[in-house]
């Protein structure tokens, strides 16, 4: 029955993590820019929350599709690792991408507004005054670059880790749910098939309709049915 169990578990998948939730917030603002014709209203205006929680609902359809697969027994240290394993490469690859990009072009706003604005809000605008409002992207500097992974990891810490750890947590606790039932369903089953198998009489070995779906699922390790 473990062995059963234990096939049923899928790893952590970081890469589709990363171009999910990369793609994600490109998009969005890449749409509201379109809607607006001003990057403004993303960073500091009335949509900086839209282009927060569109991108975090994504996410969140995405985690409470895949996570529960990835449930494995032990504390809270297994589910910690598991979550920091799948979206790490995705935040990465962000920072370093808006990082590049932050002296030429607004790119970096569009891949991680919400760090931008804590780096134009905590640094560029005392160094600068209020027109790095309009033209921030053309006044970074070195100490620019060497600063902003501090502010991306501020935003992540503050902001954004603490929405995706508890999606990933309530997605993971599905998953041991799921979990536990599957075990109490094979124990029924593998009682039932020592019954059965006991029976000389062919006719009692036969699964009754109602249950050959699970059954079938038991015996050739096929692992969870997916939600509709």
């Amino acid at each position: 029955m473990n062995e059963q169990l234990q096939s049923h578990y899928k790893p952590p998948k970081p890469w589709i993590y990363a171009i999910i939730c990369n793609a994600a917030q490109v998009c969005t603002v890449l749409l509201f820019r379109m809607i607006t014709g001003n990057y403004y209203y993303m960073i500091r205006g009335y949509l900086m929350p839209v282009s927060f929680l569109v991108p975090m609902y994504v996410l969140y359809k995405y985690i409470r599709y895949d996570v529960p697969e990835q449930y494995k027994e032990g504390n809270w240290k297994v589910w910690v690792h598991s979550c920091v394993r799948m979206i790490l490469p995705g935040e990465a690859i962000r920072m370093v991408l808006s990082c590049i990009t932050l002296g030429a072009t607004p790119w970096g706003q569009i891949f991680a507004p919400f760090s931008w604005f804590l780096t134009e809000w905590l640094y560029l605008t005392p160094l600068y005054g209020s027109g790095a409002a309009q033209t921030n992207w053309a006044m970074v500097t070195i100490s620019s670059w060497l600063l902003y992974p501090f502010f991306y990891l501020l935003y992540l810490l503050v902001t954004y880790l603490p929405f995706i750890f508890l999606m990933y947590k309530l997605a993971w606790n599905d998953g041991q749910k799921e979990y536990e039932h599957l075990r109490e369903r094979y124990k029924e089953h593998a009682v039932e098939a020592a019954v059965r198998d006991a029976v000389p009489d062919a006719e009692m070995k036969k699964i009754p309709s109602h249950k050959e779906k699970d059954y079938a699922m038991y015996s050739s390790f096929q692992g969870k049915q997916r939600k509709k």
